[in-house]
């Protein structure tokens, strides 16, 4: 059956699972092949993309921007959010032993670690609503969620709820045979609810070199190679 399908792609989820695998070759991938591979048959209306910049690393925001304007190169439409310091103080020994935590700056306070972590922010709630907002102007028949975040539930939830014939799907970026939200895989069912496809990962990367309309060209860092 040929729905009209668009993809939702939690974009630092994803990168954090692919970053392991092969040691990151496979970072540089063209999310709106992935979206045909990964739904043949159906009509592919949009593959939207949903991230933040690291922006205390200007390599790292580099790369980040490069591969979006490649992304974008493909028809991958892109939203950001951005990055906030979090305060935290972490006792660095429990019943369990030792516990290690990575901070930006850091102070010491008798048996605990205190200082300050770098947390997403905007993300997660933009894409949440970008689902709903498609989902209530009758533009799908089918929404594509590319995370393991189960922050996405209720926004997830009330789809099904206001708009029962879209079908949902969900993908999960963990490898087998981690277990899966049961959370999410109740909502959407166990048929719709999939480990991330390596296999379709590795056939669907952008190519190494690409130049754009515009005549920019882009290529692929290299050490995602």
């Amino acid at each position: 059956m040929n729905r009209r399908t668009s993809f939702y792609i939690d974009g630092f989820n994803v990168y954090h699972f692919l970053k392991n695998i092969d040691s990151g070759r496979y970072k540089w991938l063209n999310y709106m092949e992935l979206a045909r591979k990964l739904a043949p048959a159906d009509t592919i209306e949009s593959v939207k993309y949903f991230s933040a910049k690291a922006f205390w690393d200007n390599s790292k925001v580099k790369k980040h921007e490069d591969f979006v304007s490649a992304l974008q190169h493909y028809g991958v439409q892109d939203y950001w959010g951005n990055f906030a310091d979090k305060d935290k103080i972490f006792h660095t020994e429990n019943a369990r032993g030792k516990k290690q935590v990575r901070f930006y700056n850091r102070t010491f306070k008798a048996n605990k670690q205190h200082g300050y972590t770098r947390e997403e922010k905007k993300t997660d709630v933009a894409l949440g609503v970008e689902m709903y907002r498609d989902a209530s102007k009758g533009l799908v028949d089918k929404v594509v969620l590319v995370s393991n975040d189960t922050d996405f539930l209720p926004s997830l939830e009330a789809i099904k709820i206001d708009f029962p014939d879209i079908l949902l799907k969900v993908y999960a970026p963990v490898k087998p045979p981690a277990i899966l939200p049961s959370s999410i895989r109740q909502l959407v069912s166990k048929k719709h609810h999939r480990y991330l496809d390596i296999l379709a990962i590795k056939s669907s990367q952008l190519p190494n070199s690409i130049t754009t309309s515009s005549g920019e060209i882009i290529v692929k860092p290299s050490d995602w190679i």
